[in-house]
């Protein structure tokens, strides 16, 4: 069998594994009672979250590339930025998008290395701003005292982060004699842009901006997508639980994040009283969402691809 199908075979089986987990622990009537009674007008402000979002990746994207190569037309990084958003949703892997990104803009006029380096740097910069913004909230969750221990998980990961992305500067250090390599030659270029993109006051600061205000958008999303359902998820315990749960989702186990993100939810929520099935069901309408307004970035695509 092709490893590429088999791989995706796998992905398929722990998505339906997962959900499959998921709901034999409650009653689905449960979920199509709430999904068909939403509140319509929280649904409307997911959508305006989603533009929004849309937005603000475009312009932490179009910073880094900005940083370490040059700025390119908005409109042309919005486009790219929305047909990625809807191959995140559409393929086996959640960072399909990210291939597809590299892609067009690679032929959009940039070379191959600041093509890749601009979507592991964006990473990065998500990232490192996800653990900042939970280690900053954190403080005003009320968490109970038998797990005291979270309060130190996010502030060690925050150390961490900050140790990586100083290591990561450092990589240009590579003896000369080892540049024939050219995995060496990669981490070199990295290393390169990286300083461009942090040691730069202009460009750090406005690509943490943005890459704070994705993740407190995400946030926002979700917010909305439980209020429309009902759920009682208070806005300070969505800023702190939804993004790692998002982020763990994103991890290229399973098909587009399902069973993962479902899983995640429950595990997470479940600290701000959420029951499983609300958690379940809000990580459903997040997906279909989701998966809803990305369509338009395959019709962009549709053209995009015909008129190339």
């Amino acid at each position: 069998m092709n490893r590429n199908i088999l791989f995706i075979a796998v992905k398929f089986l722990i998505s339906a594994v997962l959900i499959s987990f998921l709901t034999s622990k409650f009653d689905l009537n449960q979920i199509g009672t709430k999904l068909s009674d939403l509140n319509w007008s929280h649904v409307a402000l997911t959508a305006l979250c989603f533009v929004f979002l849309l937005i603000n990746n475009t312009a932490r994207w179009n910073t880094i590339l900005g940083a370490i190569d040059r700025y390119y037309s908005f409109n042309l990084i919005f486009k790219i930025q929305y047909m990625g958003s809807f191959f995140n949703q559409t393929l086996p892997s959640t960072i399909g998008g990210d291939a597809v990104r590299i892609y067009i803009i690679h032929k959009a006029g940039a070379t191959l290395t600041v093509a890749v380096n601009g979507i592991i740097l964006e990473r990065i910069v998500t990232l490192a701003c996800l653990i900042f913004l939970v280690t900053l909230v954190q403080p005003f969750m009320a968490i109970p005292a038998d797990n005291s221990a979270i309060h130190y998980i996010f502030p060690f990961l925050s150390l961490i982060m900050m140790t990586g992305i100083i290591v990561l500067t450092q990589f240009d250090r590579f003896p000369e004699s080892l540049n024939r390599w050219k995995i060496i030659q990669g981490f070199f270029n990295l290393a390169s842009d990286a300083k461009a993109l942090f040691f730069s006051p202009v460009f750090a600061s406005k690509s943490l901006f943005f890459g704070l205000f994705g993740n407190i958008l995400l946030s926002l999303f979700a917010y909305q997508c439980a209020q429309s359902l009902g759920i009682n998820l208070g806005l300070t315990d969505a800023l702190v639980l939804i993004p790692p749960a998002i982020l763990i989702s994103a991890l290229p186990i399973s098909i587009a994040g399902w069973g993962v993100r479902e899983a995640t939810m429950v595990v997470t929520l479940s600290m701000a009283g959420i029951s499983e099935a609300d958690a379940f069901t809000l990580s459903v309408l997040f997906g279909l969402l989701m998966a809803a307004y990305s369509v338009l970035g395959g019709i962009i695509w549709l053209f995009h691809r015909h008129n190339n």
